[in-house]
C-alpha cells in the first residue's frame, strides 16, 4: 500500500495480495483479495470484492462486494450499485464509463 490511507482497514487472512496505490485507494477493503487499485479515491467503498483491476481517480467508487471487474478511467463504474454481485466481470473503460 502506497498513499495516504490506502488500505487503511486491511485485516485478516482473507485480505491478501492487494496492490493499492494512491490516497484513499481501497480504503475500505477488509476481506477483498488480489485487487489492483491505482488512483486517488479509487475503489473507496470496496470491502470484500476479489480480483478487481481499478485504475483512475474515483474509479469503482461504488463497488462493495463485486469481483473480477476491470474498471479504468476517471470516475468509471459509478453506476455499479453497492452489493451487486451480478455485476461480477464488468468491464468499463473510459472517462466516466458506466456512470
Amino acid at each position: 500500500c502506497v498513499g495516504y490511507n490506502s488500505g487503511l482497514v486491511l485485516q485478516g487472512a482473507d485480505s491478501i495480495a492487494n496492490t493499492l496505490i494512491g490516497a484513499n485507494a481501497g480504503v475500505a477493503i477488509t476481506e477483498g483479495a488480489y485487487n489492483t487499485v491505482l488512483g486517488k479515491d479509487a475503489a473507496g467503498a470496496l470491502e470484500s470484492g476479489d480480483s478487481n483491476v481499478i485504475i483512475g481517480y474515483n474509479a469503482g467508487q461504488t463497488l462493495t462486494t463485486s469481483g473480477y471487474n476491470v474498471i479504468i478511467g476517471k470516475g468509471a463504474g459509478a453506476s455499479i450499485a453497492a452489493d451487486q454481485i451480478d455485476t461480477d466481470g464488468t468491464v468499463a473503460v473510459g472517462w466516466e464509463a458506466l456512470t
